[in-house]
């Protein structure tokens, strides 16, 4: 799975650019979506009987990569962060169409499903941890 078609790819991208002063919008709300989301597709691995393993290295990655940002940034400005993050989602919707998928097919069988068959192909750092 191509890595811009994800948007958390984005709203990480962009928590480092605000960290470093390069954008002014905070996405501290978009990084608690994200991470609730993640929970989420977790939970249905569990549910789904999909090896604790794979789900011990997707909760590692949401600590590195998403809720240790939740400590980094500060909870400022965040309403005109959410704004622009809004409509950073549409224009990623936009380039989901334009690349003919939906995020239905992204997530569910572009992510879940693979990981439920235990097709790690679609997931990068799968793929590379586990050497299929």
């Amino acid at each position: 799975m191509r890595i811009d078609l994800t948007f958390s790819f984005y709203i990480i991208l962009f928590s480092y650019l605000y960290i470093f002063n390069i954008i002014k919008y905070n996405p501290y709300i978009w990084i608690i979506i994200i991470t609730l989301f993640t929970i989420i597709l977790m939970i249905i691995m569990l549910l789904n009987n999909v090896k604790l393993f794979v789900i011990l290295i997707i909760f590692i990655n949401t600590l590195i990569f998403k809720i240790s940002l939740l400590f980094i940034l500060n909870q400022n400005d965040i309403y005109e962060g959410f704004k622009f993050y809004l409509y950073l989602f549409v224009i990623y919707y936009i380039w989901l169409l334009l690349n003919k998928t939906n995020i239905y097919d992204i997530y569910i069988n572009k992510f879940l499903k693979c990981i439920i068959n235990e097709n790690y192909e679609n997931t990068i750092f799968l793929k590379l941890l586990l050497k299929q």
